[in-house]
């Protein structure tokens, strides 16, 4: 495969913790798009592309706790770092803003943007109708198979009625590559482009590699047809769905770091001395949060909202995009660097924390039970890539040495920086 990149956003661009703190965070603000954007798009196959806020993503992944690093207020020559109570205000104010934007809801709630996608598929129909009339008069007028599906006459609304055709049963040809292929019908295929369902459950996913690989599916008479509108449109559905995930990461991911981070500045509980860390937590309610953060977490990792858009073209390798977004995509991607930290979250700081509530059973339990075994081919194939692209291998669970070593090194952050005391057992 020929590897398309993915990500556009300028990672060597430097953030300061100003950003947030001083002039009511309007310099962050600015990172994130406006709700009514979303609420407002209203052409899945128009010219524009879906709005993201992969800088926003970018400057709160920065926040990486488990280094035990320290943001820098401002580009100042003393670059003075901000300090332990400082970067609590920094994450509520982030959480605040986040919350503030009323993102959460329109991706659960109202669901704008999906909401459009028959509509989309019913301009399309219009649009190709008279072709589609073209195809069918050179075909017996009385088939009730043309190019758009199968239909049939609804008496009640006057209309025909139409159902999806795969490549196996539709009647749908053209030439390609100088041959007569035989095609999906353009319903199946559009059911498909705007989808925003899970990626593993759609034969384009990975197509090249699984879909037309099945034994039914004779490579030299059958072929999907891809057009350069798919590929866009395909891509602005994929960013939207996998931005879900990466927020709901996100805003977990602040929370928690919220209620680690309050004890500096009194927060709503005091820990004690006499009972253990696991008592501490549990009677404070951090487990929740961080049960919270490590679901999410491993929710984004399971990437099952991906791209996986591969092309064959003519003698040319394949070309594979995995992640959504791309050089063409009109606004800053993050999602495959997102995986990256996703992945060092999960098994640098996760992983040891979750040594401390469960056994080793269980940890490892939790984790398999995440990667739905009959996917189990698509995640071969998608780790494989991670690892040569990004040399980080497949989720594991990690050595207890390791788990205990990377716990200590964490407890003896929050305890140095933000008053964290417990029994040591």
């Amino acid at each position: 495969y020929k590897i398309d990149k993915e990500d556009n956003i300028d990672y060597k661009k430097v953030y300061y913790a100003d950003l947030v703190l001083k002039n009511n965070a309007e310099g962050f603000k600015k990172l994130l798009p406006n709700v009514e954007t979303y609420q407002n798009f209203k052409e899945l196959n128009g010219e524009k592309d879906i709005p993201t806020f992969a800088a926003a993503s970018y400057y709160i992944r920065n926040l990486e706790h488990y280094l035990n690093n320290s943001f820098i207020k401002d580009n100042a020559t003393n670059k003075k770092e901000i300090n332990p109570l400082e970067y609590n205000t920094l994450v509520r104010k982030i959480l605040q803003i986040l919350k503030d934007t009323k993102f959460s809801e329109e991706f659960n709630v109202t669901k704008t943007i999906p909401e459009q996608a028959k509509t989309t598929k019913d301009k399309i129909f219009r649009f190709l109708m008279p072709h589609i009339n073209i195809w069918d008069s050179k075909t017996d007028n009385s088939n009730p198979k043309d190019a758009w599906g199968y239909k049939k006459w609804n008496n009640w609304s006057s209309t025909w009625e139409y159902t999806e055709l795969d490549v196996f049963n539709s009647e749908r040809e053209e030439h390609y590559f100088d041959k007569v292929y035989k095609l999906p019908s353009l319903l199946w295929k559009y059911n498909r482009i705007f989808s925003f369902s899970g990626s593993f459950e759609n034969e384009l996913f990975l197509s090249t590699q699984f879909y037309e690989k099945n034994p039914k599916f004779d490579q030299n008479t059958m072929a999907i047809d891809y057009e350069i509108f798919d590929y866009f449109w395909r891509n602005r559905v994929k960013v939207y769905s996998m931005q879900i995930d990466l927020w709901e990461m996100l805003v977990a991911y602040l929370e928690l770091q919220v209620a680690m981070t309050d004890p500096i500045n009194g927060g709503n509980f005091e820990w004690d001395e006499e009972k253990t860390l696991k008592k501490n937590l549990r009677e404070k309610k951090i487990d929740d949060v961080f049960k919270n953060f490590k679901e999410k977490t491993l929710n984004y990792m399971k990437l099952s909202q991906l791209f996986g858009y591969t092309l064959q073209e003519r003698n040319n390798p394949i070309t594979l995009q995995l992640f959504p977004g791309g050089t063409n995509y009109q606004y800053e991607t993050d999602f495959r660097h997102a995986y990256k930290w996703a992945w060092n979250e999960y098994h640098k700081f996760i992983q040891p924390l979750q040594h401390v509530f469960y056994d080793r059973g269980d940890i490892e339990s939790d984790l398999r039970r995440n990667f739905d075994s009959k996917y189990a081919k698509y995640y071969d194939f998608i780790w494989k890539n991670i690892e040569l692209v990004d040399k980080i291998n497949k989720p594991h669970l990690i050595p207890e040495s390791e788990a205990n070593a990377r716990l200590n090194i964490i407890t003896s952050h929050y305890k140095n920086k933000f008053n964290w005391k417990f029994k040591i057992e």
